[in-house]
This record gives structure tokens, C-alpha cells and sequence, in this order.
């Protein structure tokens, strides 16, 4: 597999994740990873639930953790996630980093996992577990050129994945999707959802775009406020579509 100049030349790169507590605090509860090869291939991998929040019933009282909290109990009771303060998760993370040479370190929107481990190292009084040598790097933004593929423009149209606004949607689920040819939903704990991540990563951060079959560059050009075209080698493709709240399919108009 030929990678794309931004994923860098590190023998073995960390995909890490995290849950959180809101977006205002983002306080994190659940942090996981894995330690890739050059290949994407996973040869050790992390997930730990953080007993400082996890022990704060206030903080996971409503509905949506309440519905979560099961399957964290059934991965501790499975020992397949431990349950540990979170400057102890530093300290184990910060091994796994020295063993295997970890110099780059991913996240998809990077910026945010990044300040939510800052924030709650601040506020539990807990030591980062990354140096100041250790480049971010965002997973969106190395396969952000996917989101002007044809193909992908197409199948967010046809799948209903489109925003409010018209743009081809940039999750991590809309492109697995993508992927997949089906609709995906991940399973939001920190370890399951790196997996996701490094799949895109390895999937699409690649020269994904250099075939001599690819068309050229599509554009959505903006039109009236429920219609938008898209323009492939040339030919002008007109699609309609409505709200996420109103609509129950694309309209495609020929």
C-alpha cells in the first residue's frame, strides 16, 4: 500500500480516541487506542474507563449514559477495559509510547481529543502523557480529499447523509459507510472507535485520488437553498434535498 506523504515514515503510529463528559467540560471517561504497523495491522491496542467520572453518578445520571453504561460494564466484567484513575492512563500510555517509538500520534479532529485530555490532566491534577515532540496529526484532514469524490459525493446524496447546509457529510460513521456500501454505526466506546479510525486512515490516506480512471475534481455549486450541482468531467448533475428534519430521501433529478 502506497501512503500518502502525510502519514508520515514512523515505524508504528497510535490512533487514539476519546468520550467525553459534554462539550463545554469535556471531561473524559473513556480513552483507547491502538499501536499500528506501516500496514494498518494492530499489534497492541488500550482502553481505559476513568474512575474519577465513571464514580460520579451526577455526571452520567442522564438518559444517553445511562444507555451507555452497559456496555462499559460489560467490557470491565470482560476484562477487555480497565478501570483506572486517569493519570494512571497517562502513565500507561505513556509506556506503550516509549516501547514502541510512538513520535506521531492520530485522532479524527484531532484538536479536540487533544484539548480534552488537556483539560481534564488540568482539572484531576493529572501529568499528560504526551511530550512536547509528539506531532498531532488529523485523521479528517489526511482523508479530507475524499469528501470531493464523485463516488463518495454521490453515495451521501443517494444515502441521505447529506448536512442542513448540502455538504456531503464528514463523519467517521458517513465514512465508513461509504466504505462498508451501507449504513454503519459506531459503537462510541474509545477502543472500538479508533479501530474505525485507523481503517479510514489506512483506507483512504492514501494517493487515493491518482488512478488514470479518476474523473476530474467535483464542485457543489451553491444554487437556490435546496439544490445543488454537482459537476463531474464536465456535466452538470442538478440533485434537490431537504432538511435532516423534513426529509425521508433524496430527490435525484435527472
Amino acid at each position: 500500500m502506497k501512503l500518502n506523504q502525510n502519514l508520515g515514515s514512523p515505524p508504528y503510529r497510535m490512533i487514539i480516541d476519546t468520550e467525553t463528559i459534554g462539550l463545554n467540560k469535556p471531561f473524559v471517561y473513556d480513552i483507547g487506542g491502538v499501536i499500528v504497523d506501516k500496514e494498518g495491522c494492530e499489534i497492541d491496542r488500550f482502553s481505559y474507563c476513568i474512575e474519577q467520572i465513571w464514580h460520579n453518578k451526577l455526571l452520567f445520571s442522564t438518559a444517553y449514559y445511562a444507555e451507555k453504561r452497559p456496555i462499559y460494564v460489560k467490557a470491565l466484567r470482560g476484562k477487555t477495559m480497565k478501570l483506572v484513575k486517569f493519570g494512571i492512563a497517562m502513565r500507561n500510555i505513556e509506556k506503550l509510547m516509549i516501547t514502541y517509538d510512538i513520535t506521531k500520534v492520530y485522532a479524527f479532529n484531532s484538536d479536540f481529543d487533544k484539548g480534552a485530555i488537556d483539560f481534564t490532566c488540568n482539572n484531576l491534577y493529572a501529568t499528560p502523557c504526551f511530550n512536547p515532540f509528539v506531532e498531532w496529526r488529523d485523521i479528517r484532514k489526511i482523508v479530507a480529499p475524499i469528501f470531493t469524490s464523485p463516488a463518495y459525493t454521490k453515495f451521501c446524496i443517494e444515502s441521505n447523509l447529506l448536512t442542513d447546509t448540502g455538504r456531503v457529510g464528514s463523519s467517521v460513521e458517513t465514512i465508513k459507510s461509504f466504505k462498508l456500501q451501507e449504513k454503519y454505526t459506531e459503537n462510541h466506546t474509545a477502543l472500538e472507535d479508533s479501530r474505525d479510525e485507523s481503517d479510514i486512515l489506512f483506507t483512504y490516506g492514501i494517493d487515493y485520488y491518482k488512478g488514470e480512471n479518476e474523473p476530474e475534481s467535483v464542485f457543489l455549486l451553491p444554487t437556490k437553498p435546496r439544490e445543488l450541482i454537482v459537476r463531474q468531467n464536465g456535466k452538470d448533475t442538478k440533485f434537490t434535498y431537504m432538511s435532516k428534519t423534513e426529509r425521508k430521501g433524496i430527490t435525484y433529478l435527472k
